[in-house]
């Protein structure tokens, strides 16, 4: 079984060496795990690409796309017992992506990505 919230954490990322599937579907999956530290120094080149990337997108990022009157709560406790305003709102994004009536949100995705 894969744990999924190992994968998506933020000090540690996984680089997966080697992905495969056999003849019964049971994936085999070999991977590594890479601790975030302080003291890994940075490299030069990725450094540069992302300087240039934020250059970019820092200042779209500063625009107002739109306001929204309420609250998104996506803390555990509100998103797997009741209605909020965040799944609402990705609702209505998903809703509008895919030009549909309906959209169902499971909140286990909201929990999974915030």
């Amino acid at each position: 079984m894969i744990d999924f919230n190992f994968f998506a954490n933020k000090k540690i990322k996984t680089k997966i060496k080697k992905m495969k599937q056999d003849e019964n579907k049971k994936l085999d999956l070999t991977y590594e795990r890479l601790v975030i530290k302080e003291s890994i120094p940075q490299d030069p080149e990725a450094l540069k690409i992302i300087q240039e990337f934020d250059a970019v997108v820092g200042k779209k990022m500063e625009k107002t796309l739109g306001k929204i009157g309420v609250d998104l709560d996506g803390r555990f406790n509100k998103i797997r017992t009741q209605e909020t305003g965040l799944s609402n709102w990705i609702a209505d994004i998903m809703k509008s992506a895919l030009k549909s009536d309906i959209a169902i949100l499971n909140s286990g995705l909201i929990f999974f990505f915030f």
